[in-house]
């Protein structure tokens, strides 16, 4: 889908990633739609789970085995669906496959996808576990977040070099550890600005839908907040597409660079 003589053929501006990103977004997102959707869909089993359930205010923790084995699921399901779309997006349009050989080739590879998206999200989710626990003084805590948030930063292209480069999950953690050092306030930048387009998009739409709904007659606090859901559906299926694309447009910038610094040193 990318041609070799696109901009990616030296290391981008920060502005030129983003560009670069979008206009791959806008040349997938019809062909993506299927999938994210379904990825956006899955990840809600576990609430409906719990709506189902009464135990929505049930805290994490306290989640007994039935909701985890949801929660595997769905992260499962949700592994096969990102790596379909960034495969997809990483092919030139004359090598895209068809939907059904597309998600046959992927799911293979669910299980080392798996293993990566844990290893990047315990990153996350591990100071925010044990702050719940109480055990550790606050500094300590600080620490243990920055430490987590700076490896999540660094492993942070794990999932779309074992995607598109095809490697083991064991060399795409390392490879991305590897490939972001020196480059993470870099990373950390295209991130927030994408982050705060997508924040902006969603927030448009959720007050559309809050404008529109009273308009068109209907004032049933159930009925607006299944709209505001279905919106929220929307904006996630649009919204993981892009994330995917960027983080394509990220990537092969990123080893364009890599490969000038190898050059240079020579």
């Amino acid at each position: 889908m990318l041609q070799s003589s696109n901009p990616l053929s030296r290391p981008l501006l920060i502005g030129e990633v983003l560009d670069t990103g979008f206009r791959l977004f806008r040349a997938s997102l019809l062909r993506s739609l299927p999938l994210s959707a379904a990825l956006v869909i899955a990840a809600q089993w576990p609430t409906f789970y719990d709506t189902l359930h009464g135990s929505l205010s049930e805290p994490l923790l306290h989640k007994g085995a039935v909701w985890w084995l949801v929660y595997l699921i769905a992260a499962g399901f949700g592994a096969w669906m990102a790596g379909a779309i960034l495969m997809r997006q990483s092919m030139r349009a004359a090598d895209t496959l068809r939907l059904r050989e597309l998600l046959l080739t992927t799911l293979v590879r669910v299980p080392g996808a798996i293993g990566v998206t844990l290893v990047v999200s315990a990153l996350l989710i591990a100071p925010v576990l044990i702050a719940l626990t109480g055990l550790l003084p606050p500094i300590v805590m600080i620490l243990l977040a920055v430490v987590s948030l700076w490896l999540c930063g660094r492993l942070a292209l794990a999932v779309p070099i074992y995607w598109c480069e095809r490697t083991s999950a064991a060399t795409a953690l390392r490879s991305s550890f590897a490939l972001v050092r020196g480059r993470f306030w870099r990373l950390l930048a295209i991130a927030v600005v994408a982050f705060a387009v997508v924040l902006v998009f969603f927030f448009m739409l959720a007050l559309l839908s809050a404008v529109v709904a009273p308009l068109v007659g209907l004032t049933d606090i159930a009925v607006i907040g299944a709209l505001q859901a279905v919106v929220a559906v929307l904006v996630g299926a649009v919204a993981a597409p892009l994330a995917t694309a960027l983080s394509i447009i990220v990537l092969q910038d990123f080893r364009r660079r890599q490969a000038d610094g190898a050059s240079v040193r020579r």
